[in-house]
C-alpha cells in the first residue's frame, strides 16, 4: 500500500495522520475560529476528530486527495493540515486546502507548509501529472487569501453562493496557480 509521502521544510514536517492524533485533530477542529470560513462544523466530541481521520485514510486510499499533518520539528506537535483533494485527472487539476491552529497562526507556518506541498504537487505529481492548482477562500478570510498570494496564486474571481454550510450560502473567492507561473 502506497503511504502519504513525508515531506519536510525548515520548521516543519508533513506526514500522514494517524489515528492516535485524534485529540490534536480536536484541538484544531473545536476551535471556532478555525471552522468559521470553512464547510466543517467546529467539533463537539473526540468521535468526530477519529471520523475525520478515517475519511483522510480512505480518500488517500482511493486516490482521491491526500492529507498532510503539519508537524512542528522542534517539538512534533500537530499544528495543522493541509491538503490535495478534488483530484481532476482528465484535467490535471486539484483543490488545495488547509487548516492550521489558531494558536500558531501569524507564524508563517500556513505559507510554508503551503508553498513546499505546491512545489512537490508541480514537480512529483499526485500520480499523474499537475498542471493546474485550485484554491477558495471565504470572502472574510484575508489571512488565507494572503498566503495564496504570497505563493504565487491569482485571484481568479468571486463564486456567488458557491459554498453552503450553517445553513447559508456564502460567496467564495477562486484562486489559482499553474504549473507556469
Amino acid at each position: 500500500m502506497q503511504s502519504i509521502p513525508k515531506i519536510e521544510t525548515e520548521r516543519l514536517t508533513l506526514s500522514a495522520i494517524h489515528p492516535n492524533q485524534a485529540d490534536s485533530v480536536f484541538e484544531i477542529y473545536s476551535d471556532p475560529r478555525v471552522t468559521e470560513h470553512s464547510e466543517i462544523d467546529t467539533f463537539a466530541d473526540l468521535r468526530q476528530a477519529s471520523a475525520l481521520i478515517n475519511k483522510f485514510t480512505y480518500w488517500f486510499q482511493h486516490d482521491q486527495g491526500v492529507r498532510w499533518g503539519v508537524y512542528l520539528k522542534s517539538t512534533q506537535q500537530l499544528i495543522g493540515v493541509c491538503c490535495f483533494d478534488t483530484y481532476l485527472v482528465k484535467f490535471h487539476s486539484v483543490n488545495l486546502g488547509y487548516d492550521f491552529a489558531s494558536a500558531h497562526w501569524g507564524n508563517g507556518y500556513a505559507t510554508e507548509a503551503v508553498s513546499k506541498i505546491v512545489e512537490y504537487a508541480f514537480e512529483s505529481g499526485l500520480g499523474f501529472k499537475i498542471n493546474r492548482i485550485s484554491a477558495m477562500t471565504h470572502l472574510e478570510n484575508q489571512a488565507s487569501e494572503q498566503v495564496l498570494t504570497k505563493i504565487g496564486f491569482a485571484k481568479e474571481g468571486h463564486l456567488r453562493k458557491f459554498g453552503f454550510w450553517d445553513n447559508r450560502y456564502h460567496d467564495m473567492n477562486l484562486f489559482s496557480r499553474l504549473r507556469d507561473d
